[in-house]
């Protein structure tokens, strides 16, 4: 199993993870279209539509390692796969799950994955740090980190 990367500092902008705000300059809330005009023709998956009509769709860049989640129009989550993002204090991932402790804080809930690698460098779990953040982990390396929306909008009713 490789070793973690050391903080990854001084990425520009458009690769710059702002917890609460969004993506570089992808912010919360935006549309599809609005995150389209940043990073071009995404892949659109329909996940969703509840009994209240409430629907969800994701935005993927595979190649770039990106997912945008959708909730009636409007943007409520990503997931980041690519080293290449990453916090101001330097959290991507690739990056040491210690270093989203140091930045995120120990207070967190984890979440371990059913079956699991009798090593514990290959053991995979997700560590959630309030409900704005959460790191997926295989042994110290982070292998993806996520953002949701601190104030999503109010789900439509049935």
């Amino acid at each position: 199993m490789p070793s973690p990367s050391p903080p990854l500092l001084n990425v520009p902008d458009e690769k710059k993870i702002k917890p609460g705000v969004g993506l570089g300059q992808v912010k919360f809330k935006m549309s599809i279209d609005d995150v389209e005009k940043f990073y071009g023709r995404g892949e659109i998956i329909p996940e969703k539509t509840d009994l209240g009509g409430n629907t969800t769709i994701r935005l993927v860049y595979q190649e770039e390692g990106l997912e945008f989640k959708f909730m009636n129009g409007v943007l409520v989550f990503v997931s980041i796969l690519n080293p290449l993002y990453a916090t101001d204090r330097g959290t991507h991932p690739g990056g040491d799950v210690g270093d989203a402790i140091r930045e995120f804080g120990s207070n967190y809930q984890m979440d371990r994955s059913i079956v699991q690698d009798a090593d514990p460098d290959l053991q995979s779990y997700t560590l959630y740090f309030g409900e704005t953040v959460a790191i997926s982990a295989v042994g110290k390396i982070i292998v993806e980190l996520q953002i949701k929306d601190p104030h999503p909008p109010k789900p439509k009713r049935p």
